[in-house]
């Protein structure tokens, strides 16, 4: 039987946090480049890392664990702002998120995604609104 140590088992998930936050760093990097602004390029890099690994953390502590779900919470954090968990206006997302009696972790940020799409749509700011 193969046995593996707690320290073994630390190693595989920080090398696993290591890639999903680069990885996850370049995709956010791609799709919306001015979610973080600094003078260097490098800067600019060490500070989005730093943001996702911060919503990476948040995500886990709702519960959520697919690669999937972590993409969907970090594109929430980038659009609403790093800090929107501090926000009144959306308590209401990490409460859901981590209420477990509400579904699956999956299906949670799949209503949480539908919430505030419905609330940009009442604003009139849904990118799917045909003029």
């Amino acid at each position: 039987m193969l046995m593996i140590r707690g320290e073994q088992m630390q190693a595989l998930h920080k090398d696993f946090d290591d890639r999903l936050i680069a990885d996850m760093s370049a995709w956010l990097e791609t799709l919306l480049p001015e979610s973080v602004v600094a003078d260097t390029a490098e800067e600019r890099a060490g500070a989005l890392r730093r943001r996702v690994a911060e919503a990476l953390r948040l995500s886990r502590r709702c519960g959520l664990s697919a690669a999937g779900d972590h993409r969907s919470y970090l594109l929430v954090s980038a659009m609403l702002g790093w800090d929107f968990n501090t926000q009144p206006q959306y308590r209401w997302i990490e409460e859901c998120l981590g209420n477990a009696s509400l579904g699956t972790p999956g299906e949670r940020m799949a209503d949480v995604l539908q919430a505030l799409q419905g609330q940009l749509a009442s604003q009139g700011a849904s990118p799917c609104t045909q003029t």
